[in-house]
This record gives structure tokens, C-alpha cells and sequence, in this order.
């Protein structure tokens, strides 16, 4: 689940009995000589099939919690990502940690891209979260989005899908003539704020939506089976983009595009790869 994705990821059907906790990767003793930062591909893999001209705001949320880059049992990943034999991937820079956080980075940059070829007006907020979130970019255009999210520093800690919504929706809501998008990427289910995190997670979800922002789950089922029904509660049309490891982000992103640039329509089907 750890390792790069392939060029052409093929598909996977979600486990019907998902594991308890994330499948054991060993550090490379011989770590990538390639930079780990990601430069924006110059042609976008393909056209959307609905509309070229529509204007957007989109706001990324993506997930930094311990569960990210946790290997064997659940740890927060706190503190410069360690503990180091549970926590780090030795391929990508200490600030990235872990492949699967570096697959984050890559879809992200990808969807950016990809978007950018619409000929409306756009722009890209990008919001971080673990046990809290903060906004690290309010409507930018993508290059500089690009470059906030490679220079993004994994944080590790616990999720708060709560915060993490709050703060995207505060980034659109000075967007009102615009078609609004969160899209939200996680592992699992919401542990932050306490007493109550999920029913402040579908809280803060019941107020985004009010302000007819457009929420769109993209869960990777790796350690907790739960999260699925949280992600479908969150979402604006109960429809949740779900991978089972972090390597099949990629394959969900013409779906995803699809989604934005039909946005009259609502798709008919879960997308679940």
C-alpha cells in the first residue's frame, strides 16, 4: 500500500474485511537520488467530457493525521515523524515522511493541473488537518498552489475532519458567484475534538453545505472500515471516491474532474476502486 504509484494503476475492489492497521513497509537503506517534489504535468491525461468554461473555487483539505504514514500499529507520527521505524519512509525527505503522504502531494498536483485547462475563472485553496487545521493558501492560481503543496510538512497527530471543514469553508465563502468545491482526503474517521469529533464533523459538514459548497469525500480505506458511512454522511449527494491504498489515488482523478466540470449533474454512482 506504501509503494509508488504504477503509470497505469490498475483497479482495485475494496476488502470486505478491511485490516486493523496498515500493511508493514521497511525503509529503503538506499534512498531516491530524484527529487521528491513534484513539477505540474504540461498536458493533462485527458478533456473533460461536459463543459471546458466554468468558474470554480475548490478548496483541498489533506489529511497529515499519524494514520497516514503509520505502518504497523496506529501511532500519531508526531514530532519530526517519528518513532522513525513505525513512521518514516526513507524515499521521500523527513518534512514529506511517507510515501503514502507524498501520493496525497501527487493527486493534489494532479487535480490542480488537470483543472487548470478549464477556460473559467478558478482558483485553489489548500488546507492542512490533524489534530487541528490551518488554511495554507486562499484562492491561489496553480502555480502557486503547486508550490504550497510541495512545501507542505507532515505534521502527523490525530483527525479533526471538523476543523479541517471549517477552515475550506471559510476560504469560499468569499466566492458567491462561483461553483464551490471541498474536496476532502482521509484515511479515517474523525478523532478530534473531543467529546464528540464525528458528530462535529457532520456538523461542520451541515454548514458548508448551507453555503451550497459542494463537499466530496475521497476516502482511502486502509485501517478503519468505519469511515466509509462517515465520508457518505459528510458528503453533499451521500457519494464518497474511495481507493484501498494511497498508490490508486490517481486512478480516481478523471472521475473527480468530471465531477467539476459537469457540475449541473450529479453522478449516478459511487466511484469505488
Amino acid at each position: 500500500a506504501l509503494a509508488s504509484p504504477s503509470q497505469s494503476p490498475s483497479t482495485k475492489a475494496p476488502s470486505t474485511s478491511p485490516s486493523q492497521s496498515p500493511s508493514t513497509k521497511a525503509p529503503s537503506t538506499s534512498p531516491s537520488q530524484s527529487p521528491s517534489t513534484k513539477a505540474p504535468s504540461t498536458s493533462p491525461s485527458q478533456t473533460p467530457s461536459c463543459s471546458n468554461e466554468v468558474d470554480f473555487d475548490i478548496c483541498f483539505a489533506l489529511d497529515m493525521s499519524g494514520s497516514v504514514c503509520s505502518k504497523n500499529s496506529p501511532t500519531t507520527c508526531e514530532d519530526s515523524c517519528s518513532p522513525s521505524d513505525e513512521c518514516r519512509d526513507f524515499t521521500v525527505d523527513v518534512d514529506t515522511c511517507c510515501e503514502n503522504f507524498r501520493s496525497i502531494q501527487d493527486f493534489t498536483i494532479d487535480m490542480v493541473t488537470a483543472l487548470d485547462s478549464f477556460n473559467g475563472d478558478k482558483s485553489y485553496s489548500i488546507v492542512q488537518f490533524a489534530s487541528s487545521g490551518s488554511l495554507v493558501q486562499s484562492s491561489g492560481d496553480k502555480d502557486s498552489t503547486i508550490d504550497s503543496v510541495n512545501g507542505l510538512v507532515y505534521t502527523g497527530g490525530f483527525t479533526n475532519h471538523a476543523e479541517a471543514i471549517g477552515r475550506c469553508r471559510n476560504a469560499l465563502s468569499g466566492t458567491p458567484d462561483h461553483n464551490k468545491y471541498m474536496i476532502l482526503i482521509t484515511d479515517g474517521v474523525s478523532t478530534r475534538p473531543r467529546p464528540s469529533p464525528v458528530d462535529s464533523a457532520i456538523a461542520s459538514a451541515d454548514l458548508a453545505k448551507g453555503d451550497d459548497i459542494n463537499i466530496i469525500p475521497v476516502f482511502i480505506t486502509t485501517t478503519s472500515s468505519g469511515g466509509l458511512n462517515l465520508m457518505s454522511t459528510i458528503s453533499s449527494d451521500g457519494k464518497v471516491f474511495n481507493v484501498t491504498d494511497f498508490g490508486s489515488l490517481e486512478a480516481l482523478e478523471q472521475e473527480l474532474i468530471e465531477q467539476v466540470s459537469c457540475s449541473t449533474d450529479t453522478p449516478d454512482h459511487t466511484v469505488t476502486l
